[in-house]
């Protein structure tokens, strides 16, 4: 049911991104035309009825945060016996594509990147979230210099030390 209903609601477009565990596909919803991004998350990392029930309270946090790092949430559910997540689309060039080969990225460019991370960083915190992981080309620079940040490898409450003792999480 909940697989009909991401599928009313959206059209699956191109692959942007595939990785070990989510694949990442442009889209658009149906009624507004908008762009969207939609996560599918491989069905071999995690059971559709554990993440959806351990990412609902966290997904209801999200979608009460403001701020314009943050792509918003739109929906999640089962698609085809994997979790989908439905976020709004962002423009703009990944932050890992923007040093060409051999170059490093202007300092200034860099510090304004590093300085709105950590307002990202410090919003989720203010709202008892954590961003566990974090990959350049997820993080996306906006015409008008603005990050959003696509991947929600998102937490809730979680005790950073115990898993990195327990060496669940490598530093």
């Amino acid at each position: 049911m909940v697989e009909a209903m991401i599928l009313r609601k959206y059209t699956l477009g191109e692959k942007i991104r595939e990785t070990d565990i989510y694949i990442l596909y442009a889209g658009k919803e149906v009624k507004t035309d908008r762009p969207i991004t939609i996560f599918v998350i491989n069905a071999k990392v995690t059971k559709p009825a554990n993440f959806l029930s351990l990412f609902s309270p966290i997904a209801q946090k999200i979608s009460r945060i403001e701020s314009p790092h943050l792509v918003k949430m739109l929906d999640f559910g089962e698609l085809d016996g994997q979790v989908a997540v439905v976020s709004e689309g962002a423009e703009g060039r990944p932050v890992s594509n923007l040093a060409t080969k051999g170059d490093n990225l202007p300092v200034d460019i860099a510090l304004d990147i590093a300085s709105q991370l950590g307002e990202y960083l410090d919003t989720l915190h203010r709202h008892g979230l954590y961003q566990i992981v974090f990959e350049p080309a997820s993080i996306i620079l906006t015409e008008e210099n603005v990050i959003r940040v696509l991947d929600l490898g998102l937490a809730q409450g979680l005790d950073i030390g115990s898993l990195l003792t327990k060496g669940q999480l490598k530093p």
